[in-house]
């Protein structure tokens, strides 16, 4: 690895949150630009540097540091100029000649080791020596911590965010225990802490790897959706993690336990209990608990007759609802808390847009929310009025993380409305039950034959399953929808049945003269994965926006089912990146090159940029000097620091479960044979309704066959439905 050496003469950029710094460094060889994650330097310091070449399109040859050291001045005319630089509060010019005159060569060791002597000195009392003190320890520190991290390989994105998070105390904190890092630190899972505690020279058979072993694979079943394992399933996956006996797995579990961090729950099994983070099992309790008070509380409906619900809903929308649609909107206005589910074209949301004028006509308050931002954006402008995330409905606080509306706090609203509520877990349910007053009413709007959510639990399908609270099915498929192949397409997947199409399989979709004459489901076979991609690239740049006039970075989407492989998310963004963005200048983060103009999709909720998982936004800059890329959310425009670029990804293929909660004009839907695993009925209907005009499924006719065949989705170890029954 290439080394330079050299002393700071100016700095151009430093960021106080992620210590990335951008200066110039004057070495024997000229002056040399220089960046990286290198905290607090100071005009003046000397510098030993470990990095890599780099050639910027504005800024010319560059070295990005990837480790370093700092060299303390070994004359008395060098401590002088590196004390007197301003570096430190409290010392000037003048006061620094005065130190190294009474210290000489010792001056450094004196700082470190005895730096109340400073007081002999003239010119120092108490209050500059404070200052003195406090800013030479925290600069020393930092660096210290700074050169340890680099010293047992861990970079300077990480070495960042390890700082931020434990700010002086970071090394303490590695050395004693660093599994820390994969429970506190975002970014950080078990397999970065476990080889920086090798690194560090962690046992392997230490309690504490053990432990953060047994609590990180708790972790991960929560990210397969689950709340709780059983122990001997929990000591299988985390001896198998470990390389550890069972036994001493065992003895993690029960250590755990003794101090709360896990919850042995025996309820069900007495044997073999649940095992439950303590989080996961309050909430699941308490959710349990809060909607059976809800239910408990007394409740007088709207005293409304059928002809009353037809006039004010004809009247005020120019709406004639079905018999089936009326039956349901009278007793929702019966009922405190109500589910309706249904697929597409079957009327949800003309429903909802009737049971919210209902109410309005009643004179009482109507709240609507969504789990993301595009379907709440979407709520709106079908119903034409206010609707929100369900985060900002509840104001959530990020810097406390927490939610502000709670049972303390209520919402001020009679009447609450969720749309795809199958997408809310049961973390969000939980805080919005807690929220919503007892006196209120509740509808749940969703499509339980999508994908369940993202996060823990199954919320919306436990509810129902629990039997407590009134299910309202829409079965009929409106005659202005009947014809469309999406649709009819969708509810033949449900009931798992074949695939409908008007036109035979052909590489591209007709030319036909009227876009209304075509159909709006393609199914183009193909088996090989060379050719699936080439195909997939061939429809996004030149034939869907030739036959159809889409734009393929705003109004095609790419979906598949996984994330690996030739037809997975990874490399055909890859791809598709090449082939629609001919930007040639971009920067190369954590495995992927982003450009501007490159569409981008959020990974998580960032309550403080306001965006949300899912979000799809476009870059609009990229600021290599400054350490900054700004993104274009709808009309928001958005920064982020090169050290939050983990919270983005590329967005023109993304995976089916990300695209719950949206609609695209067109999408494309690849179903290969290598998706065996996730070939489920439920993925590719999930996939089938996102699509408002075209529908393009490309891949193996087997794959598509499995997929409608297989109507057992993965189970999500919840026991809501059974606390719902008995708590």
């Amino acid at each position: 690895m290439p080394q330079i050496e050299g002393r700071v003469c100016s700095i151009t950029y430093f960021n106080e949150e992620n210590l990335f710094v951008i200066a110039r460094l004057d070495t024997k060889d000229g002056i040399v630009p220089i960046l990286g994650s290198l905290g607090r330097l100071n005009v003046g310091e000397r510098l030993r540097l470990d990095g890599r070449w780099e050639t910027h399109d504005r800024f010319g040859e560059q070295f990005r540091v990837e480790s370093y050291s700092v060299i303390m001045p070994g004359t008395l005319d060098g401590i002088k100029e590196y004390l007197g630089s301003g570096m430190i509060k409290g010392i000037g010019p003048a006061l620094a000649s005065r130190i190294v005159d009474y210290f000489g060569q010792d001056t450094i060791l004196i700082l470190d080791t005895e730096p109340k002597r400073l007081l002999n000195v003239h010119g120092i009392g108490p209050s500059t020596l404070k200052t003195i003190m406090e800013d030479w320890q925290e600069k020393r520190t930092q660096r210290e911590t700074m050169m340890f991290m680099a010293a047992h390989g861990i970079g300077p994105g990480h070495s960042a965010k390890i700082f931020e998070a434990y700010g002086q105390n970071a090394a303490v904190v590695l050395r004693e225990n660093p599994y820390r890092l994969a429970l506190e630190v975002s970014g950080f899972g078990f397999a970065t802490a476990d080889a920086i505690g090798a690194k560090l020279g962690i046992p392997k058979d230490a309690p504490a790897r053990m432990d953060a072993g047994v609590l990180h694979a708790l972790g991960e079943s929560a990210s397969d959706g689950h709340f709780y394992l059983p122990q001997g399933e929990l000591v299988r996956q985390a001896a198998n993690l470990l390389e550890a006996d069972e036994s001493v797995i065992q003895e993690a579990i029960s250590r755990l336990a003794g101090r709360d961090a896990v919850i042995l729950d025996r309820q069900d099994s007495p044997k073999e209990p649940d095992v439950y983070l303590p989080t996961f099992f309050h909430v699941e309790r308490g959710l349990a608990r809060r909607i059976r008070a809800f239910l408990s509380v007394p409740f007088t409906g709207l005293s409304l007759s059928d002809k009353d619900i037809l006039e004010r809903v004809h009247n005020r929308l120019a709406i004639a609802l079905s018999d089936q649609q009326l039956e349901v909107a009278h007793k929702v206005t019966q009922n405190r808390f109500s589910v309706i589910t249904g697929g597409p074209g079957t009327g949800k949301t003309t429903l909802v847009r009737s049971i919210l004028q209902i109410y309005d006509a009643a004179g009482q308050r109507v709240m609507l929310a969504a789990p993301t931002g595009r379907a709440a954006k979407r709520l709106g402008e079908v119903t034409g009025r206010e609707a929100t995330t369900i985060h900002r409905l509840l104001h959530y606080d990020f810097m406390r993380d927490t939610f502000l509306k709670n049972e303390d706090d209520p919402l001020d609203t009679e009447v609450v409305i969720i749309d795809e509520a199958s997408m809310v877990d049961t973390f969000l349910m939980f805080h919005l039950q807690r929220a919503i007053p007892m006196t209120a009413v509740l509808v749940l709007v969703g499509d339980v034959s999508q994908l369940p959510p993202v996060g823990p639990g199954n919320a919306l399908k436990d509810i129902i399953a629990s039997g407590l609270v009134p299910i309202f099915k829409l079965s009929r498929i409106f005659r202005q929808v009947a014809k469309s192949l999406i649709v009819q397409n969708a509810h033949r997947v449900n009931q798992g049945m074949d695939l409908l199409l008007e036109a035979p399989s052909q590489p591209s979709p007709p030319n036909a003269d009227s876009q209304n004459d075509r159909p709006d489901f393609y199914f183009i076979a193909e088996e090989n994965q060379a050719n699936l991609v080439s195909k997939t690239l061939a429809l996004c740049k030149e034939r869907i926006p030739s036959a159809f006039g889409l734009d393929p970075m705003t109004q095609i989407q790419v979906l598949t089912p996984m994330h690996k492989g030739p037809a997975g998310t990874i490399n055909l963004n890859n791809a598709l990146q090449e082939a629609l963005n001919p930007a040639t200048f971009y920067i190369e983060k954590m495995g992927r090159r982003l450009k501007v103009g490159d569409k981008v999709m959020q990974l998580k909720n960032n309550y403080s940029k306001e965006v949300f998982n899912g979000d799809i936004g476009t870059i609009k800059s990229i600021e290599a000097d400054a350490g900054l890329l700004t993104i274009a959310f709808d009309n928001q425009l958005v920064e982020y620091s090169f050290n939050e670029l983990d919270e983005i990804t590329l967005a023109y293929a993304i995976s089916v479960h990300k695209s719950q909660g949206s609609e695209y004009q067109a999408v494309i839907l690849l179903l290969s044979n290598s998706h065996f695993v996730m070939l489920q009925r439920n993925l590719l209907y999930t996939g089938i309704t996102r699509a408002k005009q075209l529908l393009v499924l490309v891949g193996s006719p087997k794959a598509v066959s499995i997929a409608i065949a297989n109507n057992t989705p993965s189970l999500r170890r919840t026991r809501l439905t059974r606390r719902l029954q008995q708590e």
